[in-house]
């Protein structure tokens, strides 16, 4: 067990060949919920930003219109979407602690995960 710089805990198993960490680094349950929580909150609010700045530009113009307000309505359903995950998120995180005793590799989280700086974020990547 490694702990990162932040108190993460990894598992981290040495290649036989080397003393660099392989891909079977991983990470804790818990700590991959809270990390997904953090996530969410800041889409939730780069998305309130968006709908803003849209807001402020659609109201200042004579385009505004039923279809238009509903698309704003949904950017407002996306933001509340995000916010309700990441309260569930963080919920997880902390209620279930046995969820400490499971680890998720890395490798399998990249293998879901498209951005790789996300992944980096969620996992405070060792590589």
């Amino acid at each position: 067990m490694y702990r990162s710089r932040c108190g993460t805990a990894l598992n981290m198993k040495k290649n036989s060949n080397s003393s660099i960490r392989t891909e079977t680094a991983s990470v804790t349950m818990s700590f991959l919920q809270k990390r997904m929580a953090e996530e969410l909150y800041y889409l939730a609010k780069v998305s309130t930003e968006v709908e803003t700045a849209l807001g402020d530009v659609i109201g200042q113009s004579k385009l505004l219109n039923d279809e238009l307000i509903t698309a704003l309505q949904g950017l407002d359903r996306i933001r509340q979407n995000l916010e309700d995950f990441a309260r569930l998120s963080t919920l997880f995180s902390s209620v279930d602690k046995s969820l400490d005793c499971n680890f998720v590799l890395i490798s399998e989280i990249k293998k879901h995960v498209v951005l790789s700086e996300l992944v980096m974020r969620l996992t405070n990547s060792v590589e």
